[in-house]
């Protein structure tokens, strides 16, 4: 998945019903379906920044 994380172009308004960090959750900014999604911290796998893949050991 290709995301950002701080875009607030496309918010609607109000609030989550939730606080994502009680969760576990990360919002990021889905580049391809242009919608925001919320991902599970403990399912990231890798992430790619600047050109430079970081991989994560658990």
């Amino acid at each position: 998945m290709t995301c950002r994380v701080g875009v607030k172009k496309h918010l609607k308004g109000g609030s989550k019903a939730y606080d994502p960090k009680q969760h576990s959750l990360l919002t990021v900014f889905d580049m391809a379906k242009r919608g925001y999604r919320s991902i599970p911290v403990d399912a990231i796998k890798a992430l790619t920044i600047n050109g430079q893949t970081f991989t994560v050991e658990v």
